[in-house]
């Protein structure tokens, strides 16, 4: 996916002004930043909830899935037909079920199938989300901070869980958030944001297989000192140094 020339704004507040990334196909790609830096706008310009002002957002499909802070399911529905519900207009009744069910049994929830999501812990529902994100099988997948309000375990078992699912179906991966954490157990490429206009601090790519980074504490301790670092310089670099990072950046894409 390739985000060319973007400018966003609301009002005469630009937030993104001739912006442009490039995000791998069947990556995961986590963009790091503070709160009200832009990268949930982003997000929604990927999806088609916003459109920007200028430039062009080039996908492989439109075949796209978004899982919320908060889960966003319908109260008047049980678990099983929350997740059918994405799937009405592609199958059957009976297909649907089928494909629903074991879907909710692959995330853990086999057993709340009927279960209505006022029933449901805050993990069991952001659960529910992900299954009906992955259901459909997106080319696509937007995530914007799905593990916000989650104790430690419950974190990493969705973190898990996603990892899980990602390396089943392959779907490119855009992840937003402002943990540092999250990031680092689920990216392979780490972006942060920083600025109004947004400008990319770092770039950052890590190439161990997820499931290794554990058993390697001290080679990820490195990116996670250096993504704190970037993170902490993002709130305080001042607007004169950021336009000059931006001029630079536009002359090294013309290079």
């Amino acid at each position: 996916m390739e985000i060319r020339n973007l400018t966003f704004a609301y009002g005469d507040k630009d937030i993104f002004k001739d912006f442009s990334i490039y995000i791998p196909e069947g990556e995961i790609t986590c963009i790091l930043g503070s709160s009200g830096v832009g990268k949930t706008t982003l997000l929604q310009m990927i999806a088609g909830i916003k459109k920007p002002q200028f430039g062009e957002i080039i996908k492989n499909s439109n075949q796209v899935s978004y899982i919320f802070q908060e889960p966003r399911l319908l109260p008047w529905k049980t678990v099983i037909e929350n997740v059918e519900f994405v799937l009405l207009d592609k199958m059957d009744k009976g297909k649907r079920r089928v494909i629903a069910k074991e879907m909710l049994e692959r995330v853990g929830l086999g057993d709340s199938l009927h279960r209505f999501p006022h029933e449901l812990s805050g993990g069991m529902r952001q659960r529910v989300s992900i299954a009906r994100a992955f259901v459909i099988k997106p080319e696509i997948l937007l995530l914007d901070e799905p593990l916000q309000g989650l104790d430690v375990i419950k974190r990493q078992e969705i973190q898990d869980l996603l990892v899980s699912l990602w390396e089943t179906y392959k779907p490119t991966v855009v992840y937003i958030t402002h943990d540092v954490e999250d990031a680092l157990a689920v990216a392979y490429q780490i972006i942060v944001f920083a600025g109004q206009p947004v400008n990319v601090l770092c770039h950052t790519f890590i190439d161990q297989p997820i499931k290794e980074r554990s058993s390697s504490p001290t080679y990820m301790d490195a990116f996670r000192t250096h993504l704190m670092l970037q993170m902490k310089k993002s709130t305080e670099i001042p607007f004169d140094k950021m336009m000059q990072m931006k001029m630079m950046q536009q002359k090294m894409k013309m290079a």
